[in-house]
């Protein structure tokens, strides 16, 4: 039987907050962005079913990655959740 595992992108700047997803979405391939700029270059190349989105972030903010994926209609329908 074929399975393909979901993509979670994470974008977290704190290492211990980084480890904590890992640990916890083991059996999914995970991509992690430490920045706003570069989960959006990320998601330029990469395709992803779910992001966990940091909202505190030096340089573009959560909420402005946010903004951005959903004014994209490449990929407006990426659910979003913010950590």
């Amino acid at each position: 039987m074929f399975s393909t595992k979901k993509t979670i992108l994470i974008v977290e700047d704190t290492v211990s907050n980084i480890d904590i997803a890992l640990g916890i979405l083991n059996e999914y391939d995970t991509i992690v962005a430490t920045s706003g700029e570069e989960a959006l270059a990320i998601l330029e190349e990469e395709s992803v079913d779910l992001i966990l989105l940091d909202i505190v972030m030096p340089g573009i903010d959560g909420f402005e990655v946010c903004k951005r994926v959903k004014k994209n209609p490449a990929l407006h329908r990426i659910p979003i959740v913010f950590i």
